[in-house]
């Protein structure tokens, strides 16, 4: 399905599992509590630097445990988010991300709504 759900708060997520729609949910993480088994847990490689730590054998887990998904970076557009350029970006999907081809679908950046060189315009350079 296309509708998912972001949280801070796991226990929140097993509202939604009455809704069959919504199949999918995301903490802005790579590991959660536990989430109800109807929505599919979808981690998230958030930046890089310290984020990159566990990544891989978190991934790994969450792949392990169904997932069939992967998102990669929060708002690497803007200062205060990932904050990354893009050729840091693009090496940084190709060392982290790319390894999981294959194995499950990979998500683009996800970018802000600013425009210029952000956004659409940062997303448009990425790819």
């Amino acid at each position: 399905g296309k509708r998912g759900v972001t949280y801070n708060n796991a226990s929140l997520v097993s509202a939604f599992h009455k809704y069959p729609e919504i199949t999918w949910a995301y903490n802005w993480a790579d590991v959660t509590l536990d989430i109800s088994s109807s929505i599919e847990y979808v981690p998230i490689l958030w930046g890089l630097g310290d984020h990159i730590q566990n990544w891989e054998s978190n991934a790994e887990k969450a792949i392990l445990s169904g997932t069939a998904h992967l998102l990669a970076f929060n708002e690497p557009d803007i200062d205060s988010q990932a904050n990354l350029t893009v050729p840091t970006a693009v090496a940084g999907y190709l060392n982290h991300m790319q390894l999981f081809s294959g194995k499950v679908k990979l998500g683009s950046p996800a970018v802000t709504n600013g425009g210029g060189h952000m956004g659409l315009g940062w997303l448009k350079n990425f790819l």
